[in-house]
C-alpha cells in the first residue's frame, strides 16, 4: 500500500501504467506468498467481555471472546495494560483488570496483526467499590479481606457476637474474601468476591434481607438476591446491583425508596422496576439513586426535600429520572441529598442544602444537580447526613454541616463549599458518615473526624474531633 500512494504521488501523470505494474507485482507477491505458505492474519476483534464492571481498585478477572487472538501481545483497559493475560484459543482470553479511574473504557486488544477497533462489545467498567464505611454512629473497613467495625452497637451493628459499643476497632466474626463494605443507620453489610452479601445489625424493616426482622449481631447471608456486584446500605433499607445489571432493594418501603411501586417493606430482595443497565447505586436515608451505563441518574422513594432531582418535591414509588445528568459514573446519596462524579471528574450534587452541603456556595436547596465549585479530577466522593467529601488530585475534601467538626478543617464552622482536610497527606478512599467522616491515607492508616459520642472515631475516646485522630 505504502508503495502504491509514493507511486501515485510522483508519476501523477502515469497513474494507469503505474497501477498496472502494481497489479502485476501483486499478482506475483501472492503467488510468492502462496507458494511459501504465508497468509494474512486479520487484525483481533472483541465481541463480549465477561464480566463487564470491576472495582476502580483493579483486581477483577474476566474472560474476553472474540477473533483472531493469535500472538497476544497486550491487552489495555483504556490504555492500561492489564495483567495475567492467558489466551485460551483464538477467540476466547482471560486477563485480570488494573487499577482505573471511575469510567467506562474500551478493552484494547493487540497481537501481531495490529489492535482490536473499539466498538460496543469491550465495553468495560470501574465501578467505585468502598473499603470504607460510616454509619449514623458505628464505621467499618476492610481489612485484609475481612472486616472492622467500631462504635455504636445496641443492635449488633459491629458484628462482633455482641451489642458492647466498642471505641476501638473490633473484628467482624466469620467475614472472609471481602469486597466491599458498607453501613446504613444502624446496620451493616459486606460484599464477597463469590457474589454473596452479608448484613448484621438492626432488622425492624428487614433491612438485614434474610427473610426475617430479627436484629442480628453477626452477619447472616442476604437470601434470594442472586450474583452481586455492588451494595449500598440507607436508612433502614439496602440494595445491591446484582448480575444482569438490575437493581435489587430490600428493608424499609414507606416512602417508596424500594423502587418496586409499592410501599411495603420487603425482608428478602425485591428488583427494581423499569430500572436496567446499572452501574452503581446509592441508598439514601429514604431514597435510593442509581446510574445508568448511559450517564443518567434514576432515584426512587421520598422527594419532599428534593431527594429525586427531577425538578418537583412529589415522592415517588418507582424511578424517576434526575434532571441535566447525562454523564455520571458514580452515585452517592446521603440523608436528604446525593452527588455524582462526571466522566469529566467533577461533582454535581442535588437536594437538601440548608448547611451548604450541595457544596456550590449556597444553602439552598435544589430539585435538579448543581455543580460542586472547584473540584477538578474527582475520583471518590460520599456523602453523610448534611455533608459530604470527595478525594480531589489525592487529596481530601468536605463540605456541608460541621457542628461536630466533620468537614475536618480545624473549625465547627459549616462550610458552603468544598474545603481541604487538616493534617491528611495524600488519601486513597473517604467516606462520610451521618455526621463524622473517615479517610485512608495512601501512606497507610485509617484517620477519622467529627462526632464521637459513641467512638465512631475509633480512638479508644468518646471525644469529638474538629481534625482527623488514628483509627486504633
Amino acid at each position: 500500500m505504502l508503495t502504491r500512494i509514493r507511486r501515485a504521488a510522483v508519476v501523477v501523470g502515469t497513474l494507469a501504467v503505474g497501477a498496472a505494474t502494481l497489479g502485476a507485482a501483486a499478482t506475483a507477491a501472492a503467488s510468492a506468498a502462496s507458494a511459501t505458505g504465508a497468509t494474512h492474519t486479520p487484525k483481533p476483534r472483541v465481541t463480549s467481555v465477561s464480566v463487564d464492571h470491576g472495582s476502580t481498585y483493579g483486581g477483577t478477572a474476566l474472560t474476553v471472546r472474540g477473533t483472531h487472538f493469535q500472538h497476544v501481545r497486550s491487552v489495555k483497559f483504556g490504555g492500561v495494560p492489564g495483567s495475567h493475560v492467558h489466551v485460551d484459543s483464538a477467540t476466547k482470553l482471560s486477563v485480570t483488570a488494573p487499577a482505573h479511574t471511575a469510567a467506562r473504557v474500551d478493552i484494547r486488544v493487540t497481537t501481531d496483526a495490529g489492535t482490536s477497533h473499539p466498538s460496543s462489545h469491550d465495553r468495560f467498567f470501574f465501578q467505585i467499590t468502598d473499603r470504607l464505611a460510616g454509619g449514623f454512629l458505628h464505621s467499618c473497613e476492610l481489612s485484609s479481606g475481612s472486616v472492622r467495625c467500631w462504635g455504636y452497637n445496641a443492635q449488633g451493628e459491629l458484628g462482633n457476637g455482641t451489642t458492647t459499643n466498642a471505641t476501638t476497632a473490633v473484628r467482624v466474626n466469620g467475614l472472609h474474601h471481602v469486597t466491599s463494605v458498607a453501613a446504613g443507620l444502624y446496620h451493616s453489610c459486606a460484599l464477597t468476591d463469590n457474589g454473596d452479601v452479608w448484613c448484621w445489625g438492626l432488622n425492624s424493616s428487614g433491612q438485614l434481607g434474610n427473610g426475617t426482622t430479627t436484629d442480628s449481631d453477626v452477619p447472616v447471608r442476604v437470601t434470594g438476591l442472586g450474583t452481586a456486584l455492588a451494595i449500598s446500605a440507607g436508612g433502614t433499607h439496602t440494595c445491591a446491583i446484582v448480575v444482569g445489571d438490575k437493581a435489587r432493594c430490600w428493608g424499609s418501603n414507606d416512602s417508596g425508596q424500594l423502587g418496586n411501586g409499592t410501599t411495603t417493606g420487603a425482608t428478602v430482595p425485591q428488583t427494581v422496576d423499569n430500572l436496567t443497565k446499572v452501574v452503581d447505586l446509592a441508598a439514601g436515608e429514604n431514597f435510593t439513586c442509581a446510574v445508568r451505563s448511559v450517564g443518567t441518574v434514576y432515584c426512587t422513594g421520598d422527594n419532599s426535600t428534593n431527594e429525586l432531582g427531577d425538578g418537583t418535591t412529589t415522592s415517588s414509588t418507582t424511578v424517576v429520572r434526575t434532571m441535566s445528568i447525562e454523564h455520571a459514573v458514580a452515585v452517592s446519596s446521603g440523608g436528604f441529598s446525593s452527588c455524582v462524579i462526571t466522566r469529566a471528574a467533577k461533582a454535581e450534587c442535588w437536594g437538601y442544602g440548608i448547611y451548604g452541603q450541595l457544596g456550590n456556595g449556597g444553602t439552598a436547596s435544589s430539585g435538579h444537580p448543581v455543580a460542586v465549585g472547584g473540584l477538578t479530577g474527582v475520583s471518590r466522593l460520599s456523602v453523610g447526613g448534611f455533608h459530604a467529601c470527595a478525594i480531589s488530585h489525592h487529596h481530601g475534601y468536605c463540605w456541608g454541616y460541621n457542628t461536630f467538626g466533620q468537614i475536618g478543617n480545624g473549625t465547627t464552622t459549616n462550610e458552603s463549599s468544598p474545603t481541604p482536610v487538616s493534617t491528611l497527606s495524600t488519601v486513597s478512599e473517604i467516606a462520610a458518615g451521618y455526621y463524622h467522616s473517615l479517610a485512608v491515607r495512601t501512606s497507610g492508616g485509617t484517620r477519622a473526624w467529627g462526632y464521637n459520642g459513641a467512638g465512631q472515631l475509633g480512638n479508644g475516646t468518646t471525644t469529638n474531633s474538629t481534625t482527623p485522630v488514628p483509627v486504633s
